[in-house]
């Protein structure tokens, strides 16, 4: 999984949610290092149940082609599933290249 969060772009290991029954928004801490600076970071983050099942649903696919990628604005999120293969085969630029190493 990739995301993307104030203007820099990190890999995420793991994601823990915590659920909250009967709420529409879920804590979620995302386990990730930050490309390009190798340091390792903890994301925090409130979102909603909608990209919860989002979550959960990705993990079930079990397909290492697939990339989640997950877009980060104040409290929007926008996220896409890539095919890490098309992605490389497809990259004509070197600043893409190294977002799918």
């Amino acid at each position: 999984m990739i995301v993307s969060y104030e203007d820099k772009v990190y890999h995420v290991d793991s994601v823990n949610v915590n659920l909250n029954q009967g709420k529409d928004f879920h804590t979620a801490i995302f386990h990730a290092k930050e490309l390009h600076a190798n340091i390792h970071r903890d994301l925090h983050f409130e979102i909603p149940h909608m990209l919860c099942d989002v979550l959960i649903e990705y993990a079930k696919l079990d397909n290492p082609d697939a990339i989640l990628v997950l877009n980060v604005k104040g409290n929007s999120f926008a996220w896409n599933v890539l095919s890490e293969s098309w992605l490389k085969h497809s990259a004509n630029t070197q600043s893409i290249k190294g977002y799918v190493a």
